[in-house]
């Protein structure tokens, strides 16, 4: 009887070429595909430590241009399912992976669209029906670490139709920078975002090719009357 060692865990720059080996056996066509590649070539010359990595990638995913964003989401649920020593309550997941979760939760069932409600501590997703569905903050970030993916699965996820995934990150866009408080509202169809808050309306649409466009509001209601008949 043979008797093998537990696999070494890879360091950062390791296990960013072993993902860009797989990417580019692929050769993936996506709006992510790119950005991936960018950012494991950065990382590669970079040369970080575990932390640091963890760290920037974190950062990544709050970055303004949604094809970084997404793909520093892809490769950070991937690192930290293989690093598993890193707890979700010391290094919480970005709201941009919870609501990717959640969307992917979506497409897994494809109803014709959802309402949510993020709260302070958790949310509300009511599928359209479908029976609703309460997360703590605690149980969403479990499932986005339980989501986590492999480096060998990034390429197909990097050239995915559009879907909720797609659509909830474009609600990440809006929230992230502006720093909103719960509650927030979300309507979400196939091809509509609707993000509500006390403080916040923004519409999206989805236009081809599989891009999610922000609607003028004022546009929306010119010419409209808003007075009771």
């Amino acid at each position: 009887m043979s008797i093998t060692s537990p696999e070494s865990p890879l360091s950062p720059q390791a296990w960013c070429r072993r993902v860009l080996t797989a990417l580019n056996q692929h050769a993936p066509e996506g709006p992510e595909a790119g950005s991936l590649g960018m950012l494991l070539a950065y990382f590669i010359e970079l040369n970080p430590s575990a932390e640091t990595f963890d760290e920037l990638l974190q950062q990544y995913c709050a970055d303004a241009r949604p094809g970084i964003a997404d793909a520093a989401a892809l490769l950070l649920r991937s690192w930290q399912r293989r690093h598993p020593g890193a707890s979700t309550k010391a290094n919480p997941r970005p709201l941009r992976e919870l609501l990717r979760t959640l969307g992917a939760l979506l497409d897994e069932s494809r109803p014709p669209g959802a309402y949510l409600r993020l709260e302070a501590d958790g949310v509300l997703l009511q599928p359209f029906g479908e029976t609703a569905r309460r997360f703590t903050t605690a149980g969403l970030q479990q499932e986005a670490v339980r989501r986590a993916v492999s480096p060998e699965q990034m390429p197909q996820l990097a050239q995915a139709p559009a879907g909720f995934v797609q659509a909830l990150s474009t609600v990440a866009t809006v929230l992230e920078p502006s720093g909103v408080e719960a509650p927030v509202e979300v309507i979400v169809t196939a091809r509509t975002v609707v993000v509500e808050s006390p403080v916040l309306h923004r519409v999206f649409v989805l236009s081809p090719p599989d891009a999610w466009h922000e609607l003028s509001i004022p546009a929306l209601g010119s010419g409209v009357s808003r007075e009771p008949r």
